[in-house]
Formats: C-alpha cells, structure tokens, sequence
C-alpha cells in the first residue's frame, strides 16, 4: 500500500439574499426584494364551486339568448371555445335523467347552437330547474 488515507477539511464560503424566509435562498438582490413583494401582495382567492355554478349557468343563458361565442367571451374574460364547453356542458347536465324524464343525451351533445337556439325556451327552463337544484338563483 502505497498512500495512507488523510483527514481534509473544506470551508465553502456561501453568499445569499435573504427574503425573510428561513426556506428561501437567493443569488441575486433582485430577485429576493421579488420574492418580498409577492409574499406581500394579497393572495388570490379562488373563486367556491358555487360561484363557479352562477358564472356556468349566466354564460348558457347569455347565448340561449342570442349572444355570440365571442360577445360572451369578452364578458367574462373567456376564449369562444371555452365559452362553447361550458354551454355544451350544462346542457348535459340539464339533459340528465333527474331533469328530463325522457332524456336525448345524443342530441343534445350533437347538437349545434342553431338547433339549440330553436328549443331555446325548453332549454332555458331545464336551466332554470338546474339553479333550482343547485339552490342558485
């Protein structure tokens, strides 16, 4: 055996910003005076299922009644296609078998906005037995 083992020590020196944080790290000043800021900043609340379930059952109602995609869209800070999912959405569940005693589940998702738009008083009235099974009015 030619080499006997050796005991070393090695110091590493490191340099951080801190945001107050005893779980944060950060290299540069900058980015901690962010990491401040955000934590400082009001945290977004999350909007409760039910305003959810207000928000889903305006939208259908706004285009049952004649409005666009992109009118509607524009109300609520929402693209055409989503505007589209949530309609097609309530309109599944109002087709639902609790609702319609003789549900066409078929039609309704292959239906398109003319067509429902033509039966806009029946859907509007499966809409409003929904808010009132929802407890929404």
């Amino acid at each position: 055996m030619l080499h006997k083992p050796k005991k070393k020590m090695k110091i590493v020196k490191s340099e951080y910003w801190t945001c107050g944080c005893d779980e944060h790290y950060h290299k540069t000043k900058k980015v901690a005076q962010k990491c401040i800021e955000k934590q400082e900043s009001p945290k977004r609340v999350r909007p409760s299922e039910n305003d959810y379930k207000i928000r889903n059952l305006s939208i259908a109602r706004m285009v049952l009644g004649g409005s666009t995609y992109s009118y509607t869209g524009e109300q609520f800070s929402l693209t055409n296609e989503r505007i589209r999912g949530i309609l097609f959405k309530i309109l599944r569940q109002v087709s639902h078998s609790q609702f319609n005693p003789k549900p066409n589940l078929k039609t309704c998702c292959s239906a398109t906005l003319s067509n429902v738009r033509q039966n806009n008083e029946y859907w509007l009235g499966q809409i409003d037995k929904l808010a009132a099974y929802w407890e929404i009015k």
